[in-house]
């Protein structure tokens, strides 16, 4: 059986799961190049399947504890990716090439498909 969704309902339905992931979110520890940061790391497992078979093989008393080290990646780019993932768009900000280049390989590094912002 094949459902169709409506191009409408589905973005209500996706903006639906999307405010509850921000609303009910639980956090991971990042430690990047130049900062310990937290991210939404709901967000992070709905969009990286990278992510989901890493932190989904431990056991789930590990789970909350576990965090992230990304020692090639700053967090001015952590937090644009983890906005770009939660709004959808890069229209809040004035994206420089050079910005939009590093939340791409930002979320390559995660397993987050973005190359299609480079266009």
């Amino acid at each position: 059986m094949q459902v169709c969704l409506k191009t409408e309902l589905q973005h209500q339905q996706v903006q639906t799961v999307l405010n509850n992931i921000k609303d009910n979110c639980s956090f991971i520890t990042v430690f990047a190049k130049d900062k310990e940061i937290s991210l939404n790391r709901d967000l992070l497992l709905v969009c990286s399947p990278y992510l989901r078979s890493i932190l989904g093989s431990l056991p789930s008393s590990f789970s909350p504890s576990a965090s992230l080290i990304l020692p090639s990646t700053n967090s001015k780019s952590l937090n644009n990716l983890e906005k770009v993932l939660m709004m959808g768009t890069l229209d809040y900000m004035i994206p420089e090439r050079l910005d939009v280049e590093e939340i791409v390989e930002t979320g390559l590094l995660l397993g987050v498909e973005m190359t299609s912002l480079l266009k």
